[in-house]
């Protein structure tokens, strides 16, 4: 989207623009939108850096879209999330789908999740790979994709950049949760 088409004049593109250019794409014989990640995200990489699988990044909301101009023209996650919910109405009336590039393999150090590993909580530690950098330094360095987190002697695995920290599917509380979250994200599993 954010490349697609603006219609609010922000040089960003948004998902209304998506939504009024649906009958364009139908002309052209596609009956799929494929978005690339929307959720509220870091900004390190294209929206690749998921910090909340649950919610629109208010960036893709338009202050022209009736939900933000009953908040009185302002875009927020509520809005942006309504915008998306009007363009996968409004998609579904035409026969078309809408497929989320949903990124399961990293998240964005923002992400609650890794904030919570990070802290040492016993139900998050293990969602991400974590090396001892002073007693491992050898393998558990900068050049091997780690990364040292604050004044800790620890590292996080992160193949994609220091700002998207790598899942650790090892872990069954991972698998579980990412499971949990297809059936509670914007997703059209559940549309």
């Amino acid at each position: 989207p954010k490349s697609f088409m603006d219609a609010n004049g922000d040089g960003i593109g948004d998902l209304r623009g998506v939504t009024e250019k649906l009958d364009y794409i139908h002309e052209l014989g596609a009956n799929v939108v494929w978005l690339n990640p929307i959720y509220k995200n870091s900004g390190v990489d294209g929206g690749y850096d998921i910090s909340d699988y649950a919610l629109v990044d208010p960036k893709f909301g338009s202050k022209e879209s009736p939900a933000a101009k009953s908040n009185g023209g302002a875009v927020s996650e509520a809005t942006a999330m309504a915008d998306y919910e009007s363009l996968l109405s409004a998609a579904h009336s035409r026969g078309m789908k809408v497929i989320m590039d949903l990124v399961l393999n990293h998240t964005s150090t923002a992400n609650n999740w890794f904030v919570s590993s990070a802290n040492l909580d016993d139900e998050y530690r293990g969602f991400y790979q974590w090396g001892n950098h002073e007693t491992d330094e050898g393998h558990i360095n900068q050049d091997n994709y780690w990364y040292p987190y604050g004044d800790h002697a620890y590292s996080y695995y992160a193949k994609f950049g220091s700002g998207m920290p790598e899942l650790n599917y090892s872990y069954s509380a991972t698998r579980e949760a990412v499971i949990c979250l297809l059936y509670t994200s914007p997703s059209p599993r559940d549309r």
